[in-house]
């Protein structure tokens, strides 16, 4: 089973192209559920499930959310939560998407958020991260497992991820894979961050999380996807995402 995040980076610079190449790159990465960030448009939403055979999508009416759940797997319940901790940098409010899925028997509660940017707004995202937290710890299934992903817009050492990875004993799939390795998904081989202003540093912002029943002798892969052209030489977004893949174990069937 594959769970894919990407921040989709909307309709900016060559969007056409980008969303050309981003429906290749699923097709070759074929994750059973896909959670974006930063898709504001719900008929592109609907384009990319038909284009891309999805059988379920949820999505946020939020203009400023832009948080989707493609999924194989059948929703059974969902939730939005608004973080109360809005930036003093940002004219919007962010958001944490919860999708309930049924898998085999078990229940899948999968997680989508997006942070807030601004390099200096470490105590935004701090509070955002308690905020998501609670939102986690109301609706995920007491038996089950659970996925949290998203563009946290912070760096592992960061008081934010330290503080949420701290409470919430998650695991980190690409670290758990790839220790010491930088994973980074906000880079300047990828051109479209290396225009961006301002200038960021190359940073790995973009986290699969899983809880240790999840991944204990389950996950057999993460990965950075989408680091390169996909079609015409074009990438599909200014991030990279992260793939992460889960096998059988036991008597559970994924």
């Amino acid at each position: 089973m594959r769970i894919l995040t990407l921040n989709t980076w909307h309709n900016s610079g060559p969007w056409r192209q980008r969303r050309d190449a981003l429906v290749q790159g699923m097709i070759q990465y074929a994750p059973d559920v896909l959670l974006l960030q930063e898709l504001f448009d719900a008929d592109w939403s609907e384009e990319l499930q038909s284009r891309l055979g999805y059988p379920y999508l949820v999505s946020t009416e939020c203009i400023h959310s832009g948080l989707v759940v493609l999924s194989k797997l059948p929703p059974q319940h969902s939730a939005i939560h608004r973080m109360k901790t809005k930036s003093p940098f940002e004219t919007y409010w962010r958001y944490a998407l919860w999708v309930d899925l049924r898998l085999s028997g078990h229940r899948l509660s999968v997680f989508n958020t997006h942070l807030s940017w601004e390099l200096q707004d470490d105590a935004t995202r701090e509070a955002q991260v308690r905020e998501l937290w609670s939102f986690i710890e109301t609706h995920r299934a007491d038996s089950g497992f659970t996925v949290v992903a998203g563009d946290f817009n912070c760096t592992p050492d960061s008081t934010a991820m330290t503080w949420f990875i701290g409470h919430s004993s998650f695991i980190d799939t690409y670290v758990n894979l790839h220790p010491g390795a930088a994973g980074l998904t906000w880079s300047n081989r990828n051109l479209f961050a290396q225009n961006h202003r301002p200038v960021l540093p190359e940073r790995r912002i973009d986290y699969l999380l899983a809880d240790p029943g999840f991944v204990k002798n389950r996950l057999t892969r993460c990965e950075v996807v989408f680091d390169v052209p996909q079609a015409a030489g074009v990438l599909a977004s200014d991030h990279f995402g992260v793939l992460a893949e889960f096998e059988p174990s036991g008597s559970a069937n994924l």
